[in-house]
């Protein structure tokens, strides 16, 4: 009886976990969709010097809506890149009334402010960061293209 209790338990915990987990998107599908969106995709790799990074994109549509997407060597680039990005947000909105939300599951990680006019989002998959600041009017913009991308 408890070889089975144990089975089950070791079966629907690695379900649980494949739930949180993500696929990364590559620069060509971020491009493909930004573009499908309205975005103009600038290839940004070899101005950005950025140690890690294997591409750096900048997209941005007719509403100045600009986001930014790097693709990184391996995981623990992104992880580091993600923290950066995100403490520079909590320091420079989260004062004040902002709302913000903070989320980790499985190989993700997201995090979300809005202060007064300003939306801001960082956003990591495995090796891969997409963050933008922009005004809250262009909010539903970005989550249109972050939901297509499944971030």
């Amino acid at each position: 009886m408890k070889k089975k209790v144990f089975a089950i338990a070791l079966v629907v915990g690695a379900l649980l976990t494949g739930c949180g987990s993500k696929e990364p998107v590559s620069a060509a599908t971020f491009t493909e969709k930004a573009q499908d969106q309205g975005f103009e995709v600038i290839d940004m790799t070899e101005y950005e010097d950025i140690d890690g990074a294997t591409a750096a994109l900048f997209a941005m549509n007719d509403d100045d809506v600009e986001i930014m997407f790097i693709e990184g060597e391996d995981t623990d680039f992104a992880k580091n890149y993600y923290e950066l990005t995100k403490t520079e947000y909590v320091n420079a909105y989260e004062e004040g009334s902002s709302v913000h939300t903070d989320v980790n599951v499985g190989n993700s990680q997201k995090y979300t402010v809005k202060n007064g006019d300003v939306y801001a989002t960082v956003e990591r998959v495995d090796n891969t960061i997409v963050y933008v600041e922009t005004s809250t009017d262009y909010r539903d913009a970005v989550k249109s293209l972050l939901d297509e991308l499944n971030y």
